[in-house]
Parts: C-alpha cells; structure tokens; sequence
C-alpha cells in the first residue's frame, strides 16, 4: 500500500490493530475494520513532516479502489478528509486524527461523509456567523437583552399580543427617526 498523497511512498504498520502510517507526510490509513479500536487510540500520532498542501487535494485508495471522497469537517479551522467509497478506509492527513478526536467525532467517523451530517455542520456554521455578526453590531449587552427579551416574550402566555407591542412600539419609533425636522 501507498500513501495517496506522497507518491511512491510505501505505507507501515507496527500492528495489525494500528493504522498504517506515511513515514514521510506523517498521514494515517485507517481501514473500515479498525474503526472501532480507533475510538481507544485517542492520543495516536505518527511522524513524519505536516504538508499543508496535502489537505488541498485527494489521492488514491491505498488498497486501490480509486479516487478518495473527501468531506469538509467544519471545526474551528476548517480541514478535509478522505475516504474510499468501497472499502471504507479513511486516510488522516498528519494532525487530522487528533482534531477528529478532539471534536468527538470519532465516534461513528462515517457519519461525516452522510449529506445529512454535512447539512447540520453548515446550519450550525452559519448559525454561529449569524450570531458572532449580530454581537459585533449590536454590541453584546444589546444582542444578550433581546436574546433574554425574546425569551421572556415566547414563554408568556399572551406572546402574540406581546410581539405586537413590541412590533408597534418598533414602528413608532422608526417614523420617529425618519420624520424630517423644520428649522423655523
């Protein structure tokens, strides 16, 4: 076996229970079988040297099944893994097993590849833009008092009356400001 991203590079392996390893990128084949002894080797690492570009591109299967799949893992720094479609096995560039782990996703890693998966990851992506946005305009002492308001407005009985005092107390005071002032 090679590694898909160091060509010509043959991969190792210490254990049958471990997985093979890159001598030069420091990457991790993991085959679909040794998924689940992965969730108890959290602290695994492997050497080797990290290539930033290898993230920016695919290779091939090790066990040469053809071109790997990749899905964006959205985390604080964004990264792509690699996946062969037939056999299962994930390839990890160097580091990518420790963020995996770190964001608790080791616990069922084919997940990520499920469209289902990769649509929540982008509502909660966007969901926390939307929010770090709101704060940074609003101030966060204004964004935390409507956050709390809209709290206290939903849990009350009569939130649609509620809703529509706030609505026009809004509107008063839009065409408040909008009003032209005469200088006499």
């Amino acid at each position: 076996m090679y590694c898909p991203k160091c060509k010509g590079v043959e991969l190792r392996q210490n254990d049958e229970n471990l997985p093979f390893t890159c001598p030069k990128c420091g990457g991790l084949w993991l085959e679909s079988h040794a998924l689940p002894r992965m969730q108890e080797l959290a602290d695994f690492s492997s050497g080797g040297h990290q290539n930033p570009d290898h993230d920016h591109k695919t290779g091939l299967c090790p066990g040469g099944h053809g071109v790997l799949t990749r899905t964006k893992i959205e985390v604080e720094q964004p990264f792509y893994l690699e996946k062969c479609v037939q056999c299962n096995g994930i390839w990890f560039d160097k580091g990518e097993w420790q963020k995996v782990s770190e964001s608790q996703f080791e616990t069922n890693l084919l997940q990520l590849w499920s469209r289902a998966w990769q649509r929540e990851k982008r509502r909660e992506h966007q969901e926390q833009e939307i929010t770090r946005l709101d704060k940074e305009a609003l101030g966060e002492e204004l964004y935390y008092e409507i956050i709390q308001l809209a709290g206290k407005i939903s849990a009350h009985p009569c939130r649609s009356r509620a809703v529509g005092l706030f609505q026009e107390e809004l509107a008063k005071m839009m065409s408040q400001v909008r009003r032209p002032t005469h200088a006499v």
